[in-house]
C-alpha cells in the first residue's frame, strides 16, 4: 500500500496538472486574476455538481476530493477573497418552491413529460431577480458555474441541459445580466465541449474559464487560477464552433443506428474549419487558443533542414507583468498537388518553463520530414494505390501561439515526388462520398482489401519429459519457442482468454498456467487513476491532460500511475485512451485527448513512457475509430483508408513508435464492415508489420465476436474471458477451434508470455499460495482464505459467523449461463493420483449446483441439496443471509485424477433460476483414493 506521504505528494501533482490544463477563453477588462479581497457570489447548480472525472473506466476512487466550493473556502480563510455565504447556503440548502412555469424542470426530475409532473413540488435555489439584486449590492463579481458529466457507453445530445444551456441555466444567465452585477465570470466544468455562443450576448460577461474535469484537487487548482497564484497556460486541443451543427460530423453522428459514415474524410476539426471555404466563419475559438494573464513575444531564430529532420528555433519572451508559460506551435502547409491537403497541420509544439517578466527562453522544435507524407488511396499522385507519398512542391512552416496566430518561419521545396512505402489498401474503403478541400463532394472509389495471410496447419508438438518453467526461459536456459512447444492446444487456448481477477477491484488477469510457472498478472482501469476498490490519486480527465501541452507533466503523471499500480498489485493498466475527438457529442471524449492525431499520440506516448518506467504495462486503446459510445459494439465506421491512415490510426502509430506500450486494446466497433477485434490487416499487418509492435493485443471487455475469429486475426487475449470457460466449449471447440492452426496459437502465446515476463508479478515469483498434496494424506482447502481474493464482486464476501466460510450472496445475479463466479485453488502434487473431493457447505434452497474443473477441464458436478428447512418470507427477512446459511453438511464424492506437479482447481457456482439462493462454503477436502 502507498504510504501517506507519497499519496499527498501525488495529489499535489494532480493539482498542478489541473491548473496547467485549464483554459482561459475570455478575460475582458482584466477581470482575472481577482483582486485581493474581491467579494464574489456563486450562482448555478454547477457548483453543487462540480465534476472531477467522467464516469465508467475513467472514474477513480479517491481518499478525498476538493471541489470548487472547498477551494473557495480555503482561499477565503486565507483572506484572498470574500465568499457570499448567504448565496452559497441558498444552493446548499434550497428552500424555494419550484416556480409555476417550471413544469419542464419537474418533468426532468420525474423522468416524464410535463403533463405527468408530480404533485409535490421540489425545492430549488432562489434565483429570482430580487434575490440576485440583493446579492449584487453585497458583491463585486457574480460567478456562474455550469457543470456537465458524461459516461462510457452513452453519447451526449445537442439538447438543452447537455450540449446547450438548460432552460433554468439560460434563465439564470439572463437574470444575472439584467441585474446590477457589472462583472460576471462564467466557469464551465465539463469533460467535453458545450455551446458557448451565448457568451457574446452581453458586455457584462467578462470572463470565461474552461476547467474540464480537473481531478481530486480540481477545486483548489481553479481557485489558484482565479486568485492569480497560477497563471493559466492551457490551450485548446479542439476547435470550438459557434453551434453543434457547424461541425462536419454533425450530419452523420446520429443519423444511422449501426452505420456511421465519415464523409468529411481527412477534414476533421481544424483541418475542416481552416480549409473548407466558409467554414472558418463558424469558429468561436480556434485550435490551440488560450489566454494568459501576461503577454509574450515570439522571435524567429533559425530554421533548417537537417537530413530527414526539420528543425526550428524561436525565442519566447515574457513581455507582460506577471510570470507565465507559453505554448509554441509549429504548423505546415503546402502547395497543391495531385492530392488535396488541409490548409494547416500541426507538426510540433513546445511549452516554455515559467518565465518571469522580461525573461526569455530559446525553444527548439523538430520533426521528421517524412511525417509530411500523405496516404494516396486512389493513385492520383502517380504512386501505386495505398502508398505513403511526399508530393513535389513547396512546404511552408508557420510558428505561433494558436492556429490563427502564426507567421512563416521557413520553406522547403521538394523537386520530385518521393514514394516512402506502398503497403497497399489493407482496410476496405466503401465510403459513398467524401469531402473535397473546396467544399465539393467526390464519390469515393470502392477498393478491395488486400488478402489476409494464409496460415498452414501444424501438428501437436512432442512434450518434453519434464515441464519447462517460464522462469527458465527468463534465465536463458530454454528459449521461448521451446517453452511454448510443450503446451497442448487446450493450454494454448487457455492463454488466449482472460483469467480471474483475484486482486480486489481488478478487471481481469492473463496467463495463469501455474504448473508452468506462468502467473496471473492483473489488469485495472487507469485513465485518470488506478481504478480499484481502494483510494488512489485522482487525476484530471484526458482532454485536460492534453490541454496542458506539457510533456514533462504528462510523463510525471504516468510515473505516478505506474508507481501506484505497482503498490496496488496491478501489473497492466488499461490506459491511456486516445481516440480522435471527431464529434463533440461522443460520450467518452473526456477520456480522449484531441481532434489532432499528433497531439493525441504524443500525449499518449508521454503517459505510456511514465507508466512503464515503473515496470507496469500500459495499454493504449481503443484500436481503432471508437468515436461513438451508443451502440458501440455494433457501429460500423465507414471511412476512407486515407482518413484512417492520416487521422484515426496516426495517433496510435506515434504512441507505438515512441512509447512502446506493452499492450494494445482493440475496439468494439466495426471499420468498413469488419469488427476491429477480428481484423487481421489492422492488428497484424499494420500494427505489427508496419509499426513494429511486439506486445500483447487484447479485446475490449466482452466483445460480440467469436474467440476463434479474434485469435486468427491476431487478438492475443479475449477479455475478461471468464464467461468463456473453455471447459464448457467442447462442441464449439471441435467445430471451430480446430480451424485455428497451432502456429497461430503459438504466435499469440509468445506475445502474451513476453509481456508476462516483464511484469513485477513474474519477477517477484508471485504465483499465490499452493496447497501441497502429499501421498496418502488428505488436504483441506479452506474457502475463507480465498474469499478475499475473489473477482472483486461486492456480493461475494467472507461469512461473518465464527464457523462460516465463503458466502455466496443470495443477492448475487448468477446463473443463466454466467460462469464468472468461481473459487480457485493452486495445487502442487508430489505424485500423480486419484482423489475424491467433498464439500462442507450450507444452502438454503434447492436448485443450486457447482462444477469442479482441473486446469480448465471439467472433472465433475455436484447438485447441492438444501441443508435446512426452507423458511417463510417473514423468517428470511428477519434473519441475515449469513445466519440462514449455518446448517452445515458434507456433500459430494467427486473423483478425479490429479497429475504430478502444479495444477489449478476451480469451483464454479450456479444458483437456482429464481436467483434467491445462497451458498456458504466452509472448505473442500481432497482425499486420496488408495
Amino acid at each position: 500500500m502507498m504510504n501517506e506521504y507519497r499519496f499527498d505528494e501525488n495529489a499535489v501533482i494532480s493539482g498542478n496538472l489541473a491548473a496547467e490544463g485549464m483554459i482561459l477563453l475570455e478575460n475582458h477588462d482584466a477581470l482575472l486574476p481577482l483582486k485581493h479581497g474581491t467579494r464574489i457570489a456563486l450562482f448555478g447548480d454547477g457548483q453543487m455538481k462540480f465534476s472531477m472525472c467522467g464516469m465508467g473506466s475513467g472514474s477513480v476512487l479517491t481518499a478525498y476530493r476538493i471541489d470548487f466550493i472547498q477551494g473557495l473556502l480555503e482561499a477565503e480563510k486565507e483572506g484572498k477573497i470574500h465568499l457570499d455565504h448567504e448565496v452559497l447556503e441558498n444552493y446548499r440548502n434550497p428552500t424555494s418552491a419550484a416556480p409555476q412555469n417550471s413544469a419542464d424542470c419537474l418533468a426532468e426530475i420525474a423522468g416524464t413529460d410535463s403533463s405527468s409532473a408530480p404533485e409535490e413540488r421540489p425545492v430549488f435555489p432562489d434565483e429570482s431577480p430580487e434575490f440576485i439584486s440583493d446579492a449584487a449590492k453585497r458583491n463585486d463579481v457574480a460567478v456562474f458555474v455550469i457543470s456537465r458529466n458524461a459516461s462510457e457507453g452513452h453519447d451526449r445530445y445537442d439538447a438543452a441541459g447537455d450540449y446547450r444551456l438548460s432552460e433554468s441555466e439560460n434563465a439564470l444567465l439572463w437574470t444575472l445580466i439584467d441585474s446590477a452585477f457589472e462583472k460576471i465570470l462564467v466557469i464551465v466544468n465539463s469533460g467535453g465541449l458545450i455551446d458557448l455562443s451565448w457568451f457574446a450576448r452581453s458586455e457584462k460577461l467578462k470572463g470565461l474559464l474552461l476547467t474540464w474535469q480537473p481531478g481530486m484537487q480540481g477545486g483548489r487548482a481553479l481557485t489558484k487560477i482565479l486568485c492569480g497564484e497560477v497563471n493559466p497556460s492551457g490551450r485548446l486541443t479542439d476547435t470550438i464552433a459557434k453551434s453543434y451543427s457547424d461541425y462536419p460530423s454533425a450530419g452523420t453522428f446520429r443519423n444511422h443506428n449501426f452505420e456511421m459514415v465519415y464523409e468529411e474524410d481527412i477534414f476533421v476539426g481544424y483541418r475542416y474549419f481552416e480549409t473548407i471555404p466558409g467554414a472558418g466563419d463558424k469558429v468561436l475559438y480556434p485550435f490551440g487558443y488560450g489566454l494568459s494573464y501576461t503577454t509574450f513575444s515570439i522571435e524567429n531564430q533559425s530554421f533548417r533542414h537537417d537530413g530527414n529532420l526539420i528543425r526550428c528555433t524561436v525565442e519566447v519572451t515574457n513581455t507582460g507583468k506577471l510570470p507565465g508559460r507559453e505554448v509554441v506551435q509549429l504548423y505546415s502547409s503546402r502547395s497543391a498537388g495531385g492530392l488535396e491537403y488541409p490548409a494547416r497541420e500541426l507538426r510540433a509544439f513546445a511549452k516554455t518553463r515559467l518565465l518571469a517578466p522580461g525573461e526569455s527562453q530559446s525553444v527548439e522544435m523538430q520533426f521528421d520530414f517524412h511525417d509530411l507524407a500523405a496516404f494516396d488511396d486512389t493513385g492520383v499522385s502517380g504512386a501505386p494505390k495505398g502508398s505513403f507519398v511526399l508530393e513535389k512542391g513547396v512546404f511552408t512552416f508557420h510558428v505561433g501561439t494558436h492556429i490563427r496566430n502564426t507567421r512563416c518561419i521557413g520553406r522547403y521545396e521538394l523537386a520530385e515526388t518521393v514514394i516512402l512505402s506502398s503497403p497497399g489498401l489493407l482496410l476496405q474503403n466503401g465510403l459513398p462520398r467524401r469531402l473535397h478541400a473546396d467544399g465539393s463532394w467526390e464519390t469515393a472509389p470502392y477498393s478491395a482489401t488486400s488478402a489476409e495471410e494464409e496460415l498452414p496447419w501444424e501438428e501437436e508438438r512432442v512434450k518434453p519429459a519434464k515441464p519447462i518453467l517460464l522462469d527458465e526461459v527468463a534465465s536463458g536456459r530454454y528459449s521461448l519457442e521451446q517453452f511454448i512447444s510443450q503446451l497442448s492446444r487446450r493450454e494454448l487456448l487457455h492463454l488466449s482468454h482472460g483469467q480471474d481477477a483475484f486482486t480486489t477491484g481488478a478487471t481481469g488477469g492473463i496467463g495463469n498456467l501455474r504448473r508452468y510457472g506462468v502467473p496471473n498478472p492483473q489488469t485495472a482501469d487507469g485513465p485518470a487513476g488506478v481504478r480499484r476498490q481502494v483510494p488512489s490519486t485522482g487525476f484530471p480527465c484526458g482532454t485536460l491532460l492534453a490541454s496542458t501541452w506539457d510533456t514533462e507533466l504528462q510523463y510525471r503523471m504516468g510515473e505516478i500511475l505506474g508507481n501506484e499500480a505497482a503498490a496496488l498489485k496491478v501489473d497492466i493498466l488499461l490506459a491511456p485512451a486516445l481516440n480522435i475527438h471527431r464529434d463533440p457529442l461522443c460520450g467518452r471524449n473526456f477520456e480522449y485527448f484531441s481532434e489532432d492525431p499528433l497531439l493525441s499520440g504524443c500525449t499518449a506516448a508521454n503517459i505510456v513512457n511514465g507508466i512503464q518506467s515503473q515496470n507496469v504495462g500500459a495499454t493504449i486503446k481503443h484500436f481503432a475509430v471508437n468515436n461513438r459510445e451508443d451502440r458501440r459494439k455494433f457501429t460500423d465506421c465507414v471511412v476512407s483508408e486515407r482518413a484512417l491512415r492520416e487521422i484515426y490510426l496516426r495517433g496510435f502509430e506515434i504512441a507505438v513508435r515512441t512509447g512502446y506500450p506493452w499492450c494494445v486494446m482493440s475496439s468494439y466497433n466495426l471499420v468498413n464492415g469488419r469488427k476491429c477485434s477480428c481484423n487481421y490487416n489492422l492488428l497484424c499487418r499494420i500494427l505489427r508489420d508496419e509499426w513494429g509492435f511486439d506486445g500483447l493485443v487484447m479485446t475490449d471487455w466482452v466483445t460480440h465476436a467469436h474467440l476463434w475469429q479474434e485469435i486468427l486475426a491476431g487478438n492475443d487475449v479475449k477479455m475478461p474471458g471468464r464467461e468463456l470457460d473453455i471447459h464448457k466449449q467442447t462442441d464449439y471447440m471441435d467445430r471451430d477451434f480446430r480451424l485455428i492452426p497451432r502456429r497461430v496459437l503459438e504466435r499469440n502465446a509468445a506475445n502474451i508470455l513476453r509481456v508476462i515476463m516483464k511484469t513485477n508479478r513474474f519477477r517477484d515469483k508471485d504465483f499465490g499460495r499452493f496447497y501441497l498434496l502429499k501421498a496418502n494424506t488428505a488436504v483441506c482447502l479452506p474457502a475463507a482464505e480465498m474469499s478475499s481474493v475473489m473477482i472483486g464482486s461486492s456480493n461475494i464476501s467472507r461469512c461473518d459467523e465464527p464457523d462460516g466460510g465463503w458466502f455466496h450472496s443470495h443477492l448475487l445475479t448468477i446463473g443463466h449461463g454466467n460462469y464468472s463466479q468461481r473459487l480457485t485453488f493452486n495445487l502442487d502434487a508430489e505424485a500423480a493420483g486419484r482423489y475424491q473431493a467433498s464439500f462442507r457447505l450450507a444452502a438454503d434452497r434447492p436448485g443450486s449446483s457447482l462444477e469442479l474443473c482441473l486446469d480448465n477441464v471439467r472433472v465433475g458436478e455436484l447438485k447441492i441439496m438444501p441443508t435446512a428447512p426452507r423458511r417463510s418470507q417473514e423468517e428470511e427477512k428477519a434473519d441475515s443471509a449469513s445466519a440462514r446459511l449455518q446448517s452445515w453438511q458434507t456433500q459430494g464424492e467427486i473423483q478425479f485424477e490429479i497429475p504430478k506437479g502444479r495444477s489449478e482447481l476451480c469451483i464454479f457456482f450456479h444458483t437456482a433460476p429464481d436467483n434467491a439462493t445462497g451458498i456458504n462454503l466452509k472448505h473442500i477436502v481432497l482425499t486420496p483414493i488408495m
